[in-house]
């Protein structure tokens, strides 16, 4: 039962744990609220047979004194066919109960030893040796008083000596008032803690489910994602622990399908990229095996320029691999971007005069110490500034500006080309994006110069974005943290 259970489904699991707890919690209390009114009814009805028996001391007493022994005894606490002769004074139990001597003339006629017997109890009385003279349940008459019986016996005095004993105890049996009583309670609590119990697992039973409703609905979802489809989606309900889980599985799942479409995306511009240079790799190797064009050098540098492409292609997707694994191999030493700053203007000079392009630099602060490594920084400030003379035309210029601000170092690389459109902003730093495709391929670029920037200076700990106000080109900015010598 137990294995079947335990291999059930979480709601089942769930239910019968809290069918385990109910029934256990409702026995205990049933259990504690029976021995606890037990105790507490016991000790009532021993207080009240004390009363009767103090009641009964001083009757007896003056019996006594008045025949010289204990002969007849049962006439006064028994009767002889009707109510015992005592019974014409009040009782302690009567007076408790409001009853007057004119109310108990008015009760039907019994037997003494039917009253008690009704009333649960039994009264024992013994001589002053301790033999029992009386006992109405009829079971030790004649017969030594128990020893516990003299702990719980009123003594019988007259004139300061002990003549005799007087006990009132309750029978025991299980049709007494007391014991019917019990039973009655026991009965009450455990119907009382049945349907508590029923409404508690009924309430368990949907909290269950509440509770396993949204992790059947999150293991459908995963199961369709481990399928491939990354589109589904579940629902959210509420701002609990469930929720946030939820919420979090769809954020996994949303990110998964982008990288997913990026995956691909990635795949179909490797291939794009690649299929340039080797077509035209592929046509001029042709040409020249049908000797179409003879094997001179100004034949075989396309050749060579494509495969220079190809080669910058593969190192650059190497970088930004290692890169986005956080395996990219870094030198962490003090580095003055200024010195960077112009060895990187310094670089890119001739490229930008060959297509009639003016690079300016500013330079607020020096120096500009940053934390890192000179030649992948130096690299960021190579991709930005190529892209930003790969989009000028000529007459234009390129404004590379560097300074420093609340304990951070900024680096600003400014073009006068066309900008970049707003929706097109988002994708600045994605592989392979290009505004213009065509351009971009004419100028030999490989479409992952930003992206790799991007990284790097992810790597420094810093952050990079860009900018295009209206009527001016892409500015281009990165921050690092300042690095205090």
């Amino acid at each position: 039962m137990l294995r079947r259970i335990w291999g059930a489904s979480l709601w089942v699991k769930l239910t019968a744990a809290f069918a385990f707890v109910v029934v256990v919690g409702a026995l205990g209390v049933v259990v504690l609220i029976s021995l606890i009114t037990s105790r507490e009814f016991e000790i009532y009805v021993t207080r009240d047979s004390a009363r009767w028996a103090q009641w009964l001391a001083p009757q007896l007493a003056t019996y006594y004194a008045s025949n010289g022994s204990w002969d007849g005894v049962d006439a006064l606490v028994i009767g002889a066919g009707g109510m015992p002769m005592m019974m014409q004074h009040s009782s302690p139990s009567m007076n408790h109960m409001g009853m007057d001597r004119e109310m108990m003339g008015q009760m039907p006629m019994m037997r003494g030893e039917d009253m008690w017997t009704g009333m649960g109890l039994r009264v024992i009385v013994a001589d002053k040796n301790g033999i029992v003279r009386l006992d109405t349940s009829g079971e030790l008459m004649g017969q030594s008083l128990p020893h516990s019986g003299y702990d719980q016996a009123t003594p019988i005095n007259v004139n300061g000596q002990t003549v005799g004993f007087v006990l009132v105890a309750p029978l025991g049996t299980s049709n007494t008032p007391e014991t019917l009583f019990l039973h009655s309670v026991t009965r009450a609590v455990l119907l009382v803690a049945l349907g508590m119990g029923l409404v508690s697992l009924v309430m368990a039973a949907f909290i269950a489910r509440q509770i396993t409703a949204p992790l059947s609905r999150l293991a459908k979802a995963a199961y369709e994602v481990a399928r491939g489809n990354l589109s589904v989606r579940v629902p959210v309900q509420g701002e609990d622990d469930l929720a946030r889980v939820s919420l979090a599985f769809n954020r996994m799942a949303v990110s998964l399908e982008r990288q997913h479409q990026l995956r691909r995306q990635l795949m179909n511009d490797i291939a794009h990229e690649l299929r340039t240079p080797l077509s035209v790799i592929q046509a001029q190797t042709e040409a020249l095996i049908d000797g179409v064009f003879p094997p001179t050098p100004d034949n075989i540098e396309p050749i060579y320029q494509q495969t220079l492409l190809l080669r910058r292609l593969v190192n650059d997707l190497r970088e930004l691999a290692l890169a986005e694994a956080g395996e990219l191999q870094m030198s962490w030493e003090p580095v003055d971007l200024a010195e960077i700053i112009l060895r990187a203007v310094k670089g890119m000079q001739s490229s930008a005069e060959n297509k009639g392009v003016d690079i300016e630099y500013e330079l607020r602060d020096t120096p500009l110490w940053v934390q890192g490594d000179a030649q992948r920084l130096e690299q960021v400030l190579l991709n930005l500034l190529s892209n930003a003379v790969r989009y000028t035309p000529k007459g234009g210029t390129v404004k590379v500006r560097g300074w420093k601000q609340g304990g951070q170092v900024y680096c600003q690389v400014e073009d006068s080309g066309p900008g970049i459109r707003p929706e097109d902003i988002p994708h600045v730093f994605e592989r392979f994006w290009r505004a213009d495709r065509s351009r971009s391929r004419e100028t030999g670029g490989t479409g992952l110069g930003l992206a790799i920037a991007r990284k790097w200076v992810e790597a420094h700990r810093g952050r990079i974005w860009v900018e295009s106000p209206p009527s001016r080109g892409a500015i281009f900015t990165f921050v690092l943290p300042e690095h205090t010598r």
